[in-house]
């Protein structure tokens, strides 16, 4: 194993003494570098846009993490460490592992031949990495190795407004401003959790499945030292829709103890609230789908 070593500054001043210090404490070395982006660079050298179909994607690129034939792509992820130390009395200590996630976003046309791609590293110095490919946009986390998968406005205006042929209600969440870490539940189950904050412009909407009658929608923190809770019992007919619209009211949260007492703002409507548009939908998070995989023959 290759390891890159890191340049151990002594100052004159202090000479011995600065000198053991240094060799005691130790000086940062790079163990192994991450081969993700150089994965990351042969899948996609092996995707040609209208020519490769599905079949010879995926036996280039593995299996993929999540995909759809409904929403049309294909989403490849490859992993690998940085893993960095201490050179300890001319030993190499390892010290630090960052897990390093690339991505593949591959989109098809309706005879499965690629229609686009993109690619991106989730790197630990960044927040999010952003990857968009045909309509469907991926903002993956670095720290946490999470990611979400959003369609963008004209693919969300299409599904919200066609026909779904579920007899069930929905309720559509617009999060107007997620600041803080925010939890959704409908009667009890957990659905959504968004980890704030999130940039408004790419917070996208979110459609729930709701059983017609009475529901118990809750809106409730994810952070421990955090304290809010908007909570609402609502009714829906078959097939009707419920508007939501969440948000964080501006100012300085007040103390309360070990708690920050987080003011909030719901509002909910069974009309369309005016200026309302289909910015974006949350389509999968937290591992799962958030909504039919084959909308059309939906229960």
């Amino acid at each position: 194993m290759a390891i890159e070593l890191a340049v151990c500054k002594v100052a004159r001043a202090g000479g011995l003494v600065m000198v053991v210090s240094t060799v005691l404490t130790g000086c940062p070395v790079n163990l192994h570098r991450s081969n993700t982006e150089q994965s990351v660079e042969k899948t996609r050298a092996s995707i040609v846009v209208g020519r490769s179909d599905r079949l010879e994607v995926r036996r280039a690129a593995g299996r993929p993490v999540v995909s759809s034939d409904y929403w049309g792509f294909d989403l490849f992820r490859v992993s690998d460490m940085d893993l960095e130390g201490l050179l300890v009395l001319y030993v190499p200590v390892p010290v630090w592992a960052h897990k390093v996630n690339g991505y593949v976003l591959v989109t098809y046309d309706t005879d499965g031949i690629v229609a686009s791609y993109g690619s991106g590293v989730a790197h630990q110095a960044e927040f999010t990495e952003t990857v968009t490919a045909g309509g469907i946009e991926l903002y993956a986390s670095s720290t946490s190795g999470n990611f979400l998968l959003v369609a963008d406005t004209p693919r969300a205006s299409d599904f919200l407004q066609g026909d779904t042929g579920s007899k069930n209600c929905r309720l559509i969440v617009d999060w107007v401003d997620v600041r803080y870490g925010v939890r959704l539940h409908v009667d009890g189950q957990r659905l959504v959790s968004l980890a704030g904050p999130l940039n408004t412009a790419v917070t996208p909407k979110t459609v729930v499945p709701l059983k017609p009658g009475a529901n118990r929608i809750v809106f409730s923190p994810t952070q421990w030292d955090a304290s809010f809770d908007e909570t609402r019992d609502v009714r829906c007919l078959n097939g009707g829709t419920i508007y939501a619209s969440f948000a964080f009211e501006p100012g300085w949260p007040a103390v309360e103890g070990m708690k920050r007492r987080i003011r909030t703002r719901l509002t909910l409507s069974t009309d369309k609230p005016e200026g309302f548009q289909y910015r974006g939908l949350l389509i999968y998070a937290e591992g799962r789908w958030l909504v039919p995989l084959d909308p059309v023959n939906a229960p």
